[in-house]
């Protein structure tokens, strides 16, 4: 029988609703991000799921709490988000204002791009 891999994003925090960087830092999901991560619970009531990894940030734990109640969660670091470095905390308007040629580059190739501290 092959394998069925199952991609879930955390539900939303604050900064994502206001289009802030979170990369790194450790936001809690919002009222509408359990909500999020409720619904999505309803939606996989018939799956069979036998493992389930989340990255070590609380917006990430926090979903999978909500989605998966007691079962057994794997914390990898390995699955955070990249590092936004300098962009963190910040929303695009307050980085192309500051970094306008690092974000222009990051946001045409971000493969080639560094930014600072990331």
């Amino acid at each position: 029988m092959p394998t069925k891999l199952i991609l879930i994003r955390h539900g939303q925090t604050d900064w994502n609703a206001k289009k802030i960087y979170c990369g790194h830092q450790d936001i809690g999901l919002n009222a509408f991000g359990r909500k999020q991560a409720s619904r999505l619970r309803s939606s996989l009531e018939n799956e069979t799921i036998h493992k389930i990894y989340s990255s070590n940030k609380k917006r990430a734990i926090q979903s999978a709490r909500i989605i998966f109640k007691k079962a057994k969660i794997r914390r990898l670091a390995e699955l955070r988000e990249m590092h936004f470095g300098v962009f963190e905390g910040k929303n695009y308007r307050q980085i192309l204002k500051k970094y306008p040629d690092i974000y222009c580059q990051w946001l045409k190739d971000p493969f080639s791009a560094t930014i600072p501290e990331g």
